[in-house]
């Protein structure tokens, strides 16, 4: 239940983030340059910038065929050789890395 709250809650950081000081709509840009920040910060040392570094086994996000709550699970619990990012990340912060890795596909 809990990761379809954040998913849901996807929704409500691209309503919060759509509108610009003049009101306008601006998208979800906002939303992904936050998460590629935190993509770039924590992720992009194994998996590099493209998704596709593969440092020490680190799986090609280019190629992944996870859905958004998937990936929640991944980043936030761990796989493989990959550490966990609960307790280190917010999960609004793991929201909006998986919504960002969405971008990196082929």
């Amino acid at each position: 239940m809990r990761k379809w709250i954040l998913v849901a809650g996807l929704g409500a950081l691209i309503a919060c983030s759509s509108a610009d000081d003049s009101g306008e709509n601006a998208g979800p840009a906002p939303v992904i340059s936050r998460g590629e920040a935190i993509y770039n910060q924590n992720c992009k040392l194994c998996h590099g910038s493209r998704g596709n570094l593969g440092v020490s086994g680190a799986f090609n996000l280019r190629q992944s065929t996870l859905t958004v709550p998937e990936k929640i699970q991944v980043i936030t619990n761990g796989r493989n050789g990959m550490a966990a990012y609960k307790g280190i990340l917010s999960d609004e912060e793991i929201l909006l890395v998986a919504t960002y890795t969405e971008s990196l596909h082929d």
